[in-house]
């Protein structure tokens, strides 16, 4: 988890000594700060209108797992007669299943969805520039430019994907874009 957190984090914030990309600093821009309230609330939004099985699956799932300490509490305390240690014992419970539930969504932010969704985009990428610079050879002209407007939390890791793997100069994608 250490790792994971470690590498979305420099891939994520990294300041690029290309001066491509974006850095921490770019956290603090007034725009992106004051979108952000409405992000919280558009995004959860989306997804349950796009796929509610699934968002109504999570949900949930995510109360089951934040009403196992209150069964676990009620367990102890019908075990334990001394008041003191039950109430040590239901906080070490609750503090224990909260630190998996924060693994367990970190995990699955960090790996499930940044990594995945950056290799889809910047695949999307790739095959836009193919398709452009194979109209622009059939028709004998200059590829057309392809556009991509990302997510802040993509740039970095779609840029590092696109310039690990590169594109053919057929494509008309850049080197240093």
């Amino acid at each position: 988890l250490g790792a994971d957190v470690y590498r979305a984090g420099t891939a994520a914030l990294a300041p690029r000594e290309d001066g491509y990309g974006l850095g921490a600093q770019d956290l603090l821009d007034p725009a992106l700060m004051a979108a952000t309230p409405v992000t919280f609330l558009r995004y959860p939004l989306a997804w349950l209108i796009r796929a509610p099985q699934t968002a109504v699956s999570v949900v949930l799932g995510s109360v089951a797992l934040s009403l196992i300490p209150d069964f676990a509490s009620a367990l102890i305390s019908a075990s334990v007669n001394d008041s003191d240690s039950n109430l040590f014992l239901a906080y070490l419970v609750g503090l224990a299943f909260s630190a998996l539930e924060l693994v367990f969504i970190v995990r699955l932010f960090l790996v499930a969805l940044l990594d995945t969704r950056n290799e889809i985009l910047a695949q999307n990428i790739r095959d836009a520039c193919s398709r452009s610079a194979a109209v622009a050879a059939s028709s004998g002209t200059e590829p057309n430019a392809v556009v991509a407007v990302l997510g802040m939390a993509h740039v970095n890791g779609v840029q590092k994907m696109l310039r690990e793997k590169g594109a053919p100069s057929s494509t008309g994608v850049k080197k240093d874009t």
